[in-house]
């Protein structure tokens, strides 16, 4: 994968980060609030199956693209996973312009590049941070605020854009249909874009 352009993408282009990360222990809470209760499923494999079939709804879906989301973190399991049976990483960068990133807990190297903080209680706290020249991005989690909270809080704050999980996905339901899936989503990118590059 071209290196250089990733990078670009992620110094330059508007647009914000999609947290698709979940792991082990927030993987029922996720599927729970998606609509799908512990009692379907028995093992741990059922489970992050469910979870993956979660994570490839959204990244097929028609708003999911690198014209607002600059890059998607994944869980090791999703990126070893496949889409339209094409890796998961190649699909992301191919065919939706969406950089991957591997969530790594395992601390095998020091941390570069990305700083990923809780939206301040004071706005622009970090922007000394964010203007620093060696600093690429400053992204915020949503602090388990509802999407409107949070992106009230994030557009407060310059220079800073959105690495949110559960705010992302917080409309989204299993029983859906594609179409009202599709528009749920479109509607909650549009909004964390706005509030990662529009700032009050």
């Amino acid at each position: 994968m071209p290196v250089g352009q990733m990078r670009k993408n992620m110094s330059e282009n508007a647009g914000f980060i999609a947290a698709l990360d979940q792991s082990g222990g927030s993987t029922p809470g996720a599927l729970r609030h998606y609509g799908i209760p512990d009692s379907a499923y028995s093992t741990d494999a059922q489970m992050f199956a469910l979870m993956h079939e979660m994570r490839v709804r959204v990244i097929t879906a028609p708003a999911f693209t690198g014209k607002k989301i600059l890059a998607a973190i994944l869980f090791e399991q999703t990126m070893n996973g496949l889409v339209k049976d094409t890796p998961v990483p190649t699909y992301l960068w191919r065919e939706k312009g969406v950089v991957p990133f591997l969530k790594v807990d395992k601390g095998l190297e020091p941390e570069a590049v990305m700083i990923k903080v809780s939206i301040p209680e004071k706005a622009d706290l970090y922007l000394d941070l964010i203007k620093h020249p060696r600093v690429q991005r400053v992204v915020a989690l949503s602090g388990g605020y509802p999407r409107d909270e949070a992106c009230e809080r994030l557009a407060k704050n310059h220079g800073m854009i959105a690495s949110f999980s559960r705010a992302l996905l917080e409309d989204l339901r299993y029983t859906m249909t594609d179409a009202e899936f599709d528009a749920a989503l479109a509607k909650s990118i549009d909004q964390i874009y706005a509030a990662s590059t529009h700032k009050d």
